[in-house]
């Protein structure tokens, strides 16, 4: 046996070291990351040289979002001679966590050239490359943990999903049933053939369909699975028709992504959230802006498209996706991650030093780099970024914003539809939904008031029904030239990984307006609750003022 061998293993444990070794991966899996991290110092004062034990911790920092010492701490067992691939493959998840995705990368590379033959090891590089959006090595790792274990089924959805982004139905539809066919409940494959565009009972069958009705019922799945199984069906109900069918699954879905909440201790809470609001407002005052900083930057690269989730923001990167002028950068986690570690965000922005500024500029524009180096302008498409114009004015007050805006009740029943992968923990209750949504209005009508920069306000309902009126608009105020290709979405190459991959790629159409009327009779407290809100949100935009005048 090698010394690193010999240092990695850990040492013999008394009973209680091990209950107490057993108790911190429990507290670690419900998401109580300051319980488990507490039992692994404990362990690791008896310990010190358990380097299993050091990764552990590692990732139980990550857990608590400490992502550095996250990092230090897995990095610091591997220097010491924990060259395990497991080690890697966690390394990488660090680095993920981080936002250091390249990193991430990297360190998967070590891990599968410890363990070429590792299908798991690929699945995880491949899953890096994919958030990284180099799609080309994520397509061949994927195919290569498949090649290493033809029945690793993760794999091949995580294939089909990327088949998905690239707009590739039928090969996406062909890796779902290929993992149907040899595990006929899987719950990941059923979910996402059900929402590919075009699917449902001729592409699913019906004997599949009464099988997962069936698994509904039973209630043995646990309660995440539970949640995309009833929301599959609910849209397969809804594709037919059979709207109180659809929302009874779509509420029961929401019901136990709430249940997964509590476990996971990610609940919503609205009122915290209402005062972060609150502080926004009162740390970004108009005052703030009317001097710049001489550590911000003037460049004009950024084109910051914002609003509430599914009120159209895929659409508009993908319209200005087949702008010659323009890169499509997609969701980026810039803006957010940037905040998340400043010390007591929003706190006091006047106080941000120059050298503070500067380097988070710096930060910020090289993520815009990594998508594109020469488009003279790049897309930031987060729509949850418009809790951040603030910080993105301090630091590139140059940059455009484009607010996508979508009748209230659309949104809102948009978002109680979606089965969310991560975030958006509001949209999984409907009051959560309508107080969010009006936090988010009067952060906007603040924004509009205080910000150095225009807003450009794109009206979904205008620029669906009347496309090109709406996008020479959109790109007169962008100061981009006219370009015809961009009314042509469905031919746009560049991947889509958000929850609107199917719809953005079809020709612009106004199917989804005023979708809630087929919901109408189980609405009635979500209009209750929005108020005035529910009368036209979106209200009269740029563009349809422009149209009108015109005609």
């Amino acid at each position: 046996m090698s010394r690193a061998a010999n240092r990695s293993s850990p040492p013999a444990q008394r009973p209680a070291d091990q209950a107490r070794r057993q108790r911190a991966v429990e507290l670690y899996q419900q998401g109580d990351a300051a319980g488990a991290e507490k039992e692994v110092r404990r362990l690791l004062k008896r310990a010190p040289k358990d380097l299993q034990l050091r990764e552990f911790l590692g990732l139980v920092l990550v857990r608590g979002r400490r992502f550095d010492e996250g990092v230090r701490a897995i990095q610091g067992a591997i220097d010491d001679g924990y060259k395990q691939p497991s080690a890697y493959s966690n390394l990488s998840l660090a680095f993920a966590a981080a936002g250091r995705l390249e990193d991430a990368i990297a360190a998967a590379r070590q891990g599968v050239a410890l363990a070429p033959k590792s299908g798991d090891m690929h699945l995880t590089l491949g899953n890096w490359l994919k958030n990284a959006g180099h799609v080309v090595e994520a397509k061949a790792a994927y195919q290569a943990a498949i090649d290493c274990d033809p029945k690793l089924l993760n794999a091949v959805t995580s294939l089909g999903n990327l088949h998905a982004a690239l707009g590739e139905r039928a090969e996406a539809i062909a890796c779902y049933r290929k993992v149907l066919a040899q595990k006929p409940n899987d719950v990941a494959a059923f979910y996402h053939l059900a929402i590919s565009e075009k699917s449902g009972q001729a592409a699913i069958g019906p004997e599949t369909i009464q099988r997962f009705q069936a698994i509904a019922r039973s209630g043995r799945l646990p309660p995440y699975d539970a949640a995309m199984v009833a929301n599959a069906l609910g849209h397969l109900a809804e594709r037919e028709g059979n709207y109180p069918v659809a929302f009874g699954y779509f509420a029961r879905a929401n019901e136990l992504r709430c249940q997964v909440d509590r476990q996971r201790k990610k609940v919503h809470d609205r009122a915290a959230h209402s005062r972060h609001v609150d502080h926004l407002t009162e740390a970004f005052p108009a005052a703030l802006f009317e001097t710049p900083s001489s550590a911000a930057s003037d460049s004009r690269r950024p084109i910051v498209i914002v609003g509430m989730p599914r009120s159209g923001t895929t659409l508009i990167d993908q319209l200005l996706a087949k702008h010659p002028d323009v890169a499509a950068g997609g969701e980026r986690l810039e803006l957010p991650l940037i905040a998340a570690r400043l010390p007591s965000y929003p706190g006091r922005p006047s106080r941000w030093s120059v050298p503070q500024i500067r380097g988070w500029t710096e930060r910020y524009l090289a993520d815009l780099d990594r998508v594109d180096q020469t488009a003279p302008r790049v897309t930031d498409k987060y729509p949850s970024n418009f809790l951040h114009l603030g910080l993105l004015a301090r630091l590139v007050p140059g940059a455009r914003i484009v607010h996508c805006r979508r009748d209230a009740l659309d949104t809102c029943l948009s978002c109680f539809t979606q089965n969310f992968a991560q975030g958006n923990v509001f949209s999984h209750d409907m009051s959560d939904i309508a107080a969010y949504y009006k936090d988010y209005h009067r952060l906007m009508a603040h924004w509009r008031q205080v910000l150095p920069m225009p807003i450009v306000e794109v009206d979904y309902d205008a620029l669906t029904s009347r496309p090109e009126p709406a996008l020479r608009a959109l790109l007169e105020e962008l100061e981009l030239p006219w370009a015809p290709e961009c009314l042509t979405p469905e031919a746009a190459t560049n991947p889509i990984f958000t929850a609107s991959q199917w719809q953005a790629r079809q020709p612009i159409n106004n199917r989804a307006v005023g979708r809630w009327r087929n919901f109408q009779a189980q609405l009635g407290p979500l209009i209750a609750e929005l108020g005035d809100l529910a009368q036209g949100a979106a209200g009269a935009s740029i563009f349809t003022e422009r149209v009108e005048l015109s005609s």
